[in-house]
């Protein structure tokens, strides 16, 4: 008699998913393996300068996943997908945009189209959560970032999503609601809030797993 494995789920995001992957992972054992870039360590030593398991902006997302690419390496029954934090960021003498919006959409669209060509499982798209400006720029002199902006890259991220048939879960609006006393820091959220993320991200792979299963 067969037994059957567990399913691998890629998660590729920025410090935001860094923090909430531990929790995910807990919550999802028994049915899948949780994996990341690898690079914990180079990842925590700064949040807000992406190494290791922080995939950065988009730009460094699509370098990422053409090398896996070629590789051959991205094998996963499924593929939790964020970037656009470190794309906002705002350069605080010229106002320039690291990554401009036009940039993201093309990086987006390259992304999935290398994805599609690879045939991997499930990918989701996850929204990019909120920047509480004041609290952020008063703590933050090396760059910017703002809400507007994110609110624009947000919806630039769905439309393209939409277009190669991604799923989008709305990280954005679920930690909206959790309110402003959840943030540690300038950006990043506490230990409660990081738990809630993963139980609600958890909840919305095993759904689309119930789905799929029942298609079948």
């Amino acid at each position: 008699m067969s037994i059957e494995r567990n399913k691998r789920l890629l998660v590729l995001g920025d410090s935001i998913a860094f923090h909430y992957t531990p929790y995910l992972r807990r919550l999802l054992a028994g049915e899948y393996d949780v994996h990341t870039k690898e690079g914990d360590r180079d990842a925590a030593a700064n949040l807000d300068r992406p190494a290791g398991a922080n995939g950065g902006d988009s730009g460094r997302v699509l370098e990422y996943v053409r090398e896996r690419a070629v590789l051959g390496d991205l094998a996963y029954d499924g593929l939790l997908l964020n970037c656009g934090l470190h794309d906002i960021k705002r350069d605080p003498r010229t106002g320039a945009r690291l990554v401009e919006l036009d940039s993201y959409k093309s990086n987006l669209a390259a992304i999935f189209a290398v994805l599609e060509r690879t045939g991997i499982g499930q990918v989701v798209w996850i929204q990019s959560t909120p920047v509480p400006d004041e609290r952020h720029n008063a703590g933050v002199s090396e760059f910017k970032r703002y809400d507007r902006d994110l609110l624009r890259f947000n919806e630039a991220a769905e439309a393209t999503a939409g277009r190669y048939g991604i799923p989008v879960l709305d990280l954005y609006a679920f930690s909206r609601a959790l309110g402003e006393h959840v943030y540690c820091d300038h950006v990043h959220f506490t230990e409660e809030a990081r738990c809630l993320q993963a139980a609600y991200i958890a909840g919305f792979v095993k759904g689309l797993s119930c789905e799929a299963r029942a298609a079948d």
